[in-house]
């Protein structure tokens, strides 16, 4: 299992190693809600009382070991939440490493202090405890050792590499220590362990890669000799293959080569990634093969080469990998068209490739052929993308709502709004992915000042058990950009007389837009202003009806704005949007205090004293 382990492992960081065509934001559907208003709020400074200090300094001198070790566990945990100046407990907690005995808690305690804070000047003392202490010292000390470059511990790894009988969790801390601390002259013991065929499989690979992170010459013939062996196993090729990491000769070339055809996945992705980092035109000779290979760690290394060294034809070939099984391959073969579509040479091609993919009837590339035809504004493509909005794979239906956003075109509002009428008479949603939808179908209608749409999104103002904070904030945004500066010149709401609300009821007189607008305003109040009831409106929805006011200009709201906002905004997420909306308005700025910063308490030793909330310096 041990073994099986460390194939997964390999291939997993194949995985990862990727980059992409370009140094760019990924395109993505995104919520313009979530862009206003600009300005953000700063999260809650926290402060530490000033005699905490103190009592810690004090505590970590007290003869009780468990006090000790409580007051080290709070400075690693100081120093995580961001406060500083706890360094000057340094000398301290090296009294404590010093003076405990080894293998107790506090001992071990005051050196993940250290070790948290950074002290190197601490890394001698740290040393000595972690030879004499148990394992998890030196599993907790070591690799903060080879991190900081400490020379006098190499010594230690290299004799530990050389004796038979040392544990392999112990093996493994001096592997990664030789190599990280590039202690070359250890290269000749690791190769050996990872030549040695009686040796535990994990203990063979961890050493191999070791080895070959310490030199970029002369191990071509060690990975020969493994592969070449009869009935070379999986362990021997993968050690072959990490022995030949950072070599670059043509003898390595031709070893990755042929390791980049084998049949366990986790060799040949390891061996096509070597030549990759070597030349990516080195890939290309099995390139092909390795799309087929039904691991995605192989798939992507050839994709990243075709990517990295387009031609038409690879181009095509990459287009059929817009519905690869993997979506972060899916994605990378968009990124990449994305960036070679400013290559004159293949622009054509891409967009073709690209229409031809929503076309289609494979969902996975519909959903890349909508993100690309937003990326590429082909808006002859909207009619399309208004076809597959209902469609049952949810990837397809959020990637082509945002598409039709980001085109905006006026004839696609119908079908929009069509949709966005089908997915509001679900009795509930039950899935994120269709909230996530109608966020970007309201957007959509939004950005096309839609207001056929208006009695659609008004059923998302109220609180409703079928309809979650997100697309609610989304539909009352939606609504303010709707009816942008409509109640701007108004006297407020105007009252209906009962003639009129009879013609309204028989369909024979509708509301004008500044009715509508000003009532929706009252609306969107009545959200900011709940507060107080059993169960309070949630903070997204008081943020955007907040907006969605000063983006209709409704001046009869006003003054119940600056009621709630206060004599001074404090610093959160829906007092700013009522701040925007009041500027908005009437131009008017409401100044906003400062953060204010809270003591942080519920350490194990504090003061008896508390301290109030106070003024913070940080600024905007």
């Amino acid at each position: 299992m041990r073994f099986v382990a460390f194939v997964m492992l390999i291939a997993g960081a194949g995985l990862c190693s990727f980059a992409d065509a370009e140094e760019r934001v990924p395109v993505a559907p995104s919520f313009l809600m979530d862009l206003e208003p600009e300005e953000k709020a700063v999260p809650t400074p926290y402060f530490i009382h000033p005699d905490l200090f103190g009592l810690w300094k004090a505590a970590l001198a007290h003869p009780e070991s468990e006090m000790r070790r409580n007051v080290a566990e709070a400075i690693s945990t100081a120093h995580k939440k961001g406060h500083e100046g706890l360094s000057t407990f340094e000398p301290d907690l090296l009294n404590v490493l010093k003076q405990e005995k080894p293998l107790s808690a506090s001992r071990y305690a005051a050196a993940k202090a250290l070790v948290t804070l950074d002290c190197r000047n601490s890394a001698a003392a740290l040393f000595e405890a972690s030879q004499s202490d148990g394992k998890d010292m030196r599993q907790l000390v070591e690799p903060v050792l080879a991190d900081w470059g400490f020379a006098p511990i190499q010594d230690v790894w290299s004799k530990r590499v050389q004796t038979a009988e040392t544990p392999r969790r112990e093996l493994v801390l001096a592997f990664r220590g030789l190599a990280k601390c590039q202690v070359v002259a250890a290269q000749g013991d690791l190769v050996q362990i990872a030549s040695n065929v009686t040796q535990p499989a994990d203990i063979r690979l961890t050493a191999a890669k070791a080895a070959g992170e310490l030199s970029d010459t002369g191990l071509e013939a060690v990975a020969l000799k493994l592969i070449s062996r009869e009935s070379a196993a999986i362990i021997d090729r993968l050690c072959a293959a990490s022995l030949l990491v950072k070599q670059r000769s043509t003898q390595a070339v031709e070893l990755n080569t042929k390791l980049a055809g084998d049949a366990e996945p986790a060799v040949a992705g390891l061996a096509l990634r070597n030549l990759f980092e070597t030349d990516p035109q080195t890939v290309l000779p099995v390139a092909e093969a390795s799309l087929k290979n039904l691991d995605a760690s192989v798939r992507r290394v050839a994709i990243e080469a075709y990517i990295k060294i387009p031609t038409a034809e690879r181009i095509e070939v990459l287009a059929t990998h817009l519905s690869d099984p993997h979506p972060e391959l899916r994605s990378l073969v968009r990124e990449g068209f994305i960036t070679h579509r400013e290559n004159a040479e293949f622009a054509d091609l891409i967009l073709d490739l690209s229409i031809k993919a929503l076309n289609g009837d494979e969902w996975r590339a519909q959903e890349q052929g909508a993100l690309l035809a937003a990326t590429f504004d082909r808006k002859e493509l909207a009619s399309r993308l208004v076809e597959l909005l209902p469609s049952n794979r949810h990837e397809v239906a959020i990637a082509t709502a945002w598409a039709l956003r980001v085109l905006a075109v006026p004839e696609t509002a119908e079908g929009i709004t069509a949709q966005l009428d089908r997915q509001s008479k679900l009795l509930t949603f039950t899935e994120v992915e269709i909230e996530n939808q109608v966020c970007h179908l309201c957007e959509a209608l939004a950005v096309l000042k839609y207001k056929p749409a208006t009695s659609i999104m008004e059923l998302y103002i109220p609180k409703r058990d079928q309809y979650s904070r997100l697309p609610r904030s989304a539909a009352i945004w939606s609504l303010g950009q709707i009816y942008a500066d409509v109640a701007a010149n108004s006297e407020g709401p105007q009252q209906e007389s009962a003639l009129t609300k009879a013609a309204q009821f028989l369909g024979v007189k509708d509301r004008s837009d500044v009715q509508t607008a000003e009532k929706l305003a009252e609306a969107f109040m009545e959200r900011v202003d709940d507060t107080e009831s059993q169960h309070p409106e949630a903070e997204e929805v008081r943020r955007t009806s907040a907006l969605a006011i000063g983006r209709i200009k409704a001046a009869s709201q006003l003054d119940s704005l600056k009621t709630k906002i206060g004599d001074e905004a404090n610093n959160t997420e829906v007092e700013l949007a009522m701040r925007w909306a009041i500027f908005r308005i009437s131009g008017e700025e409401v100044p906003i205090a400062p953060p204010t910063q809270h003591e942080r308490n519920g350490w194990f030793l504090e003061p008896i004293n508390r301290i109030e909330p106070r003024t913070s310096d940080i600024t905007q």
